[in-house]
This record gives structure tokens, C-alpha cells and sequence, in this order.
């Protein structure tokens, strides 16, 4: 396991806000129940919540090149999968204009050492949500989901009342339909997630007057 982040420990501690805890975390070094269990589910519960929802920040489009091999039958090329793929959401011709009305059957091949994107287009692109580490880089609402869902993980491994984890993952669905409304991520740039944005830096106090925002206690 890798160390979490001073940025990472902040969304933590909003999770542990969202469960009622009074506990925080300060550093990387700490001992603390909730440091070693934040450690061990953060990076999982990150990735659910990158691939539950094609988040735009999140999305990149790449030119996939050939396999070795053969593929499947009824296939008729195999291509591989990008390295920094979290979850295929469609494969496009490399050269034309994105038709996602007219999607373009495929399928993932597990091979010895890599996956493979298997499909009859004979010259393909990958449009797919990628593994996105950089937390400058997430957006305000991704944030909020990934406190929610965060929090009902370090719910169950603190051993709180079930219901204190139900109500986190209420907060997270609730989250999860207002994107999944349509229109709401449409006209959304997709970003190439290998940008820095200095301005979207996140700070402890940022976050703190969120959530005061957020139950009617801040003051304007």
C-alpha cells in the first residue's frame, strides 16, 4: 500500500465527516483505526467511483494499436488496451468523428500480460474512463460522490452501526442520479487527465466551508 497524500487525507477526513465521526486524520504516519483502514479502501473506493459514472474529467480518447495474436472467432481485429484504462466505454473509429449513436460492438480479451480490445473496426480508437490519481484534477461534485462512498467503506471498517453506512451510500446514490440525469454531463469538456490545474488545488479550509455550507451553519 502507498502512503495517502495530504490532499487524499482531507477527502478522508470529509468522509469521516459524513459518518459523524469526531476522529480526523493529520498525517500519513499516524497509527490511528482510521488511517489504516482509509489507506487500505481509499484506492478501491476511488477507482468504484471513477468507473461508476463516465465523468468527463476523467475521460480520454486514444488510438489503440495492434495485439499479437489472433482474435477471437467472429472477430476480425485485436487491439490493446490502453495501460492507464480503468473501464472501456466505447470504441470509435480512429479517423471519423465520434457516432455515439451508433455504437461499435466489442469485446475485452484477457490475454498473458495485457487486455485486449477485440472488435470488427479495422481501425480503432478507445474513448474510456482512465485511472485518475491526481485529486487537483477531480471535480467538485466527484469529490462529494467519492466522500460518500468513502465514508460508508471506513463506516464498515470501524464497525458502526449499519445504518451509519447505509445513510453515506444514500448520499452517494443520491449524488450518483443527479449525474446520471440526462443532459446533465453533456457539453461537459472531457479533459486530458494528464493536464496540472494549480487553480483547482483543494485546502482543508475549502472543504470545511463546504460542508458548513452544506447543514446551514455558515454565515455571508
Amino acid at each position: 500500500m502507498t502512503a495517502l497524500t495530504a490532499e487524499e487525507i482531507t477527502l478522508v477526513n470529509l468522509a469521516l465527516m459524513r459518518i459523524g465521526s469526531s476522529t480526523s486524520i493529520a498525517t500519513s504516519t499516524e497509527g490511528t483505526n482510521e488511517y489504516r483502514i482509509a489507506e487500505i479502501v481509499y484506492t478501491d473506493a476511488r477507482n468504484h467511483v471513477l468507473a461508476d459514472i463516465e465523468w468527463p474529467f476523467a475521460t480520454k480518447r486514444a488510438s489503440l494499436g495492434a495485439a499479437s495474436g489472433t482474435p477471437p472467432t467472429n472477430w476480425a481485429y485485436q487491439y490493446i488496451q490502453p495501460s492507464d484504462c480503468l473501464k472501456m466505454r466505447r470504441v470509435v473509429p480512429a479517423s471519423a468523428s465520434t457516432r455515439r449513436d451508433e455504437p461499435i460492438p466489442f469485446k475485452l480479451n484477457s490475454l498473458v500480460t495485457q487486455t485486449a480490445v477485440i472488435t470488427n473496426e479495422v481501425s480503432a480508437a478507445a474513448e474510456y474512463t482512465a485511472v485518475v490519481t491526481l485529486t487537483s484534477l477531480f471535480s467538485p461534485t466527484f469529490k462529494n460522490a467519492l466522500s460518500y462512498y468513502l465514508g460508508a467503506e471506513l463506516a464498515l471498517g470501524l464497525r458502526a452501526k449499519p445504518e451509519i453506512a447505509k445513510g453515506a451510500l444514500d448520499g452517494y446514490n443520491t449524488i450518483r442520479q443527479g449525474v446520471m440525469e440526462p443532459g446533465y454531463l453533456e457539453g461537459l469538456e472531457d479533459a486530458n487527465v494528464t493536464r496540472f490545474d494549480s487553480a483547482a488545488t483543494v485546502t482543508a479550509v475549502s472543504i470545511f466551508n463546504m460542508a458548513l455550507v452544506k447543514i446551514g451553519r455558515m454565515s455571508f
